[in-house]
């Protein structure tokens, strides 16, 4: 097993290095949020599942689950540093500007990929599932990127209902560019988050706008017939649903050994090796299970499991507040869109483990960051 060090796991040192060496040197004042008090806990937790879990590791598996935690840790603290280096509305619009045209061009990436390298087999041999005519662009995998598109669109969304000085032909190119590229993911978890947020996001706003939305889905099901296979699929046990079975059945034999504190956190590779559940891990998923919630069960037991839900609770409840009360409709649109993020994310993160990828988790934190501090512009 192996560790493997990102362009993202770089961006993020680099950003929280000097993020903190700035706030520290400025003296910015650190926000403290109820939600942030759970992500802190949490954090605390996962550090005491991996000292006590370390006994049974050897020194390799020691440094990977570290090398994992201090990971975790420092995505953790792009929430917090965000919103101290973007304090206002304006500076987080900005941030999200950039997002637009990164998302943009991570959508044109995956249509070239998709016509240049439609067979991704030839990654086999890294780790990489061999997708054949599915979306994957620079993230290598149809359902992760497909959650990347949800964050995007939901953000679009809102930002159309709640801002219409924002409304502009690049940004319904954006929500068309993205609505086509989701669809080519052929990503049955990332198709289900976005009908999740985005009946959350415009119930929320009009009913009628629901109606709307699920006419268009039923035309995109009935046009096109590889969508309409992948959701006939989801109705039944084919084998990607028998894998994604086995692999729940293997987190809860996981799980049944060390119930209330976990195996230590990213110590599940070597747990199912010594329960005879995996021969090597060689695979990119070979560390997870298909389930990030079980996955955190298996880990970090009951405990880390209660604390993680708890933040993702509040985070929600925080979310209301500031899209009811805030004064300012960026920060409002902020609180809509993760409204429908969060249970989108909680859905896909069940059958995907998406739910700490850094690919995805960064770009969460951002909008964590835009809720932080529309804390700050409710009124007393």
């Amino acid at each position: 097993s192996s560790a493997s060090l990102l362009l993202i796991d770089l961006a993020t040192i680099v950003y929280v290095g000097l993020g903190t060496l700035y706030a520290l040197i400025t003296r910015k004042k650190f926000p403290l949020t109820l939600s942030l008090i759970f992500m802190t806990a949490f954090i605390g937790w996962i550090i005491v599942t991996l000292l006590l879990g370390f006994d049974v590791l050897t020194t390799s598996e020691r440094l990977i689950a570290t090398f994992y935690a201090i990971r975790f840790i420092l995505m953790a603290a792009i929430f917090v540093l965000t919103a101290v280096l973007f304090p206002t509305p304006n500076e987080q619009q900005k941030l999200f500007s950039g997002w637009l045209v990164a998302a943009a061009g991570l959508i044109l990436l995956g249509l070239a990929q998709l016509v240049i390298f439609p067979n991704f087999a030839f990654m086999a041999r890294y780790g990489w599932d061999p997708h054949v005519g599915r979306l994957l662009s620079t993230f290598f995998d149809p359902n992760f990127f497909g959650l990347f598109l949800v964050l995007t669109l939901s953000f679009v969304i809102a930002r159309l209902l709640l801002q219409p000085q924002r409304r502009s032909g690049w940004a319904y190119a954006i929500l068309l560019g993205g609505l086509v590229a989701l669809v080519l993911t052929f990503s049955r978890s990332s198709y289900l988050a976005f009908v999740v947020s985005g009946l959350v996001i415009l119930t929320v706003r009009s009913w009628k706008l629901v109606l709307v939305v699920l006419i268009a889905l039923g035309i995109v099901v009935a046009v096109v017939p590889r969508v309409r296979t992948r959701v006939a699929g989801a109705l039944k046990i084919d084998v990607t649903a028998q894998d994604r079975l086995q692999s729940w059945h293997e987190a809860l034999v996981i799980i049944e050994k060390r119930p209330l504190v976990g195996v230590g956190y990213n110590a599940f590779g070597p747990a199912q090796l010594r329960a005879g559940l995996r021969h090597d891990l060689q695979s990119q998923a070979s560390q997870g299970n298909d389930s990030s919630w079980l996955l955190i069960l298996a880990t970090t037991g009951y405990i880390g499991f209660l604390i993680m839900g708890g933040f993702m609770l509040i985070l929600l409840y925080e979310a209301l507040l500031v899209y009811r009360f805030s004064s300012s409709a960026y920060i409002r649109t902020m609180g809509l869109t993760l409204l429908g993020v969060i249970p989108a994310y909680i859905v896909h993160s069940q059958f995907v483990n998406s739910l700490f990828y850094p690919l995805l988790f960064a770009p969460f934190g951002f909008m964590v960051a835009g809720v932080i501090i529309g804390l700050k512009t409710l009124p007393a």
